[in-house]
């Protein structure tokens, strides 16, 4: 754990130094300000930042963040949650403008925080180094896995965040092409999420079938978004006009080649259904791939 926390210290300490002379001027500002009027107005800056981060407006969005750190520690206290979590969204914002050094920065001097106020088996200094991880596996894999490994580590066995934790490990391992090593870690998470969530939790199911999708078809790859719909007892319900609905998306997809839909969702809810419209799929496919044109659903 030390490794992590000071392998950059002397760039934190330069940070810090840096970041005092910057936050003086508020910390004068907010000096006049009670507790109580800055926990109000720390509370309505998260709704600004919120608003400025959908609008795409990221330095307006970081100017204000970096104001609702100050506001935190005058209103709870520089070790608080709120300041924390204040911290983290800074952080975050600097990595989505591609600053990535500040926010580098930024999450170490969080963890240092973090583990002085809490200790380093708390949940809140866990939850930094699972942000932390998600930063840096984004930016070099192999940066990540060290911090991922120790997040790991710290998790109790029968902690329920230790399945996704060994998850993202797995995934971090996949990332960097060491996929036996992979393979091993995300059978133990499924079996983990089994145990520690439950079979039918929604990561769960999305383990599962990363895990055979890989151990079928080879496919590795972090899906870009995973959504899981659970119909209890039930099969899929068609709504009316299903059909209408169907000829519509039809209609659309001749617009966009390539793209073919198979599944309960469309013409079918019965096993023959879906074989006969995953066939009919996988051959328009193959047309498409030999510079035929069709659409399938």
């Amino acid at each position: 754990m030390g490794k992590i926390i000071f392998s950059f210290k002397c760039i934190i300490l330069a940070f810090i130094f840096i970041s005092q002379l910057m936050l003086s001027v508020n910390n004068t500002a907010y000096s006049q300000t009670t507790p109580e009027q800055a926990a109000e107005q720390w509370n309505l800056r998260q709704t600004e930042i919120e608003q400025l981060y959908q609008d795409g407006d990221l330095q307006g969005a970081l100017n204000i963040a970096q104001e609702a750190v100050s506001l935190a520690e005058t209103a709870f206290g520089s070790e608080a949650l709120e300041t924390i979590s204040s911290l983290l969204l800074q952080a975050q914002i600097h990595a989505e403008m591609d600053q990535l050094e500040e926010a580098n920065q930024i999450y170490q001097m969080t963890l240092e925080i973090t583990v002085a106020a809490f200790g380093e088996s708390d949940a809140a200094t866990l939850s930094v180094l699972d942000s932390y991880g998600q930063f840096l596996n984004a930016i070099d894999p192999e940066m990540a896995e060290p911090i991922l490994r120790e997040v790991l580590r710290l998790t109790a066995k029968d902690d329920p965040q230790r399945a996704a934790r060994m998850k993202s490990l797995g995934q971090n391992l996949q990332d960097m092409g060491r996929i036996s090593e992979a393979e091993e870690i995300l059978s133990d998470s499924l079996k983990a999420f089994k145990t520690l969530v439950g079979e039918k939790d929604a990561e769960t199911l999305e383990t599962l079938v990363r895990n055979d999708l890989q151990k079928i078809m080879g496919i590795n790859e972090t899906p870009i978004f995973c959504k899981v719909f659970q119909n209890h007892k039930s099969n899929v319900q068609y709504h009316v006009n299903h059909s209408e609905r169907i000829d519509s998306i039809m209609e659309d997809l001749k617009k966009m080649p390539g793209l073919f839909l198979a599944g309960s969702a469309y013409r079918g809810i019965g096993i023959p259904d879906c074989i006969k419209n995953g066939n009919q799929a996988a051959e328009s496919a193959f047309d498409f791939l030999n510079g035929k044109s069709h659409v399938s659903v």
